[in-house]
């Protein structure tokens, strides 16, 4: 059985519920580095859903090689994803986004669900 993504999204924020971060500086909304970091983590998941290869058009956290940039779904609010990384920087947070790192897969694709180069 394989769960939605919503669900996995839901069961990361119960995690955070309690959690204590390495940093125990807070960025002004009150999130330390582990709260961003997994606020972060629930947004990729929901950020690179699809359905078709054509939905897969947004380009976030862009690199040399634009394959090894973040790819995610054309509707989502990648303003939300910056002033999140902005957070993240400005408490000297370390964030691990789900890149490609191979700059020879160039064709955007939906595979199985998620946005990805191929």
């Amino acid at each position: 059985m394989q769960l939605s993504s919503q669900m996995a999204a839901i069961g990361i924020m119960v995690q955070m519920c309690g959690s204590t971060g390495p940093s125990t500086d807070t960025a002004s909304e009150g999130y330390n580095c582990r709260d961003l970091e997994i606020i972060i983590d629930v947004e990729m998941i929901v950020a690179r859903e699809c359905g078709v290869d054509s939905e897969c058009s947004m380009v976030l956290a862009e690199e040399t090689c634009e394959s090894n940039s973040v790819l995610v779904h054309e509707d989502y609010d990648s303003d939300y994803f910056y002033d999140l990384m902005d957070q993240a920087s400005a408490l000297g947070c370390e964030i691990e986004l789900p890149r490609n790192n191979d700059c020879s897969a160039t064709t955007p694709v939906c595979d199985v669900g998620v946005c990805r180069w191929q």
